[in-house]
């Protein structure tokens, strides 16, 4: 079982969360920023009418490798510094005009990792994700070791036909970038219908555990055993 979950930007207008709940959609990811040079006029209105409505949050970046990692997280605090955050999504579909195929790999590379020590220092759960999808990832990024061996989670986009459904009942691992050790949510669609939404939005799968990881809270520790009784010796 996967959990049903939306993500927006300001294309998607004024929406009706509680319809969007009532619908049994569970998360919503929503556009903050973009480079070190956009803020989404709707994240704020958005982050309050989800929250309010019971979804869970997260915001979402889009990196442009022709802007310093450094000027992109200046914008990423600017638009949700001080936001109780469980983690962010870096957008990574953007190939800037003249930029080599290394020169974007390292600039992606970077934006995790040092988005990871800006916002999630010393943790150890995937609190930075990377979005993407294998017509993009393949060409700019291809294999590269730090995909699997960073502290990361993993969002991809793959249609199939593009109808407002999934394609397949599981994705295939012909249709995940390259070097992705795993998926932790899948959009499947930009075609989606939902209530409370006017006109098309993008529809993602995530995983139970990744989910559950992320918002879920911690059970609670075991209690104590108690201390055994010394027998009290009466003269």
């Amino acid at each position: 079982m996967t959990i049903k979950g939306v993500d927006v930007s300001r294309y998607q207008g004024v929406i009706d969360w509680p319809a969007v709940a009532g619908a049994g959609y569970k998360f919503a990811i929503l556009r903050a920023s973009v480079g070190n040079y956009y803020l989404d006029p709707t994240f704020e209105a958005n982050w309050d009418g989800a929250r309010a409505a019971g979804l869970k949050v997260a915001p979402y970046h889009v990196v442009r490798a022709d802007n310093t990692v450094e000027s992109q997280i200046a914008k990423m605090q600017e638009a949700f510094g001080g936001y109780d955050l469980q983690f962010i999504v870096l957008d990574a579909e953007v190939s800037p005009a003249g930029m080599t195929q290394s020169a974007i790999e390292r600039a992606h590379y970077w934006a995790g990792r040092k988005t990871r020590e800006a916002f999630f220092p010393g943790t150890s759960k995937p609190r930075v994700w990377f979005y993407s999808a294998k017509w993009w990832w393949d060409p700019n990024i291809r294999q590269q070791d730090w995909v699997a061996q960073d502290l990361l989670g993993w969002w991809f986009a793959a249609y199939g036909s593009n109808n407002g459904q999934p394609a397949w009942a599981v994705p295939p691992a012909s249709v995940m970038p390259v070097g992705w050790p795993r998926w932790d949510a899948w959009q499947y669609t930009s075609r989606g219908a939902v209530p409370g939404i006017v006109g098309n939005v993008d529809l993602n799968f995530m995983q139970d555990e990744a989910f559950a990881q992320l918002w879920e809270p911690a059970p609670p520790p075991p209690s104590p055993e108690p201390s055994p009784k010394v027998p009290v010796e009466i003269r």
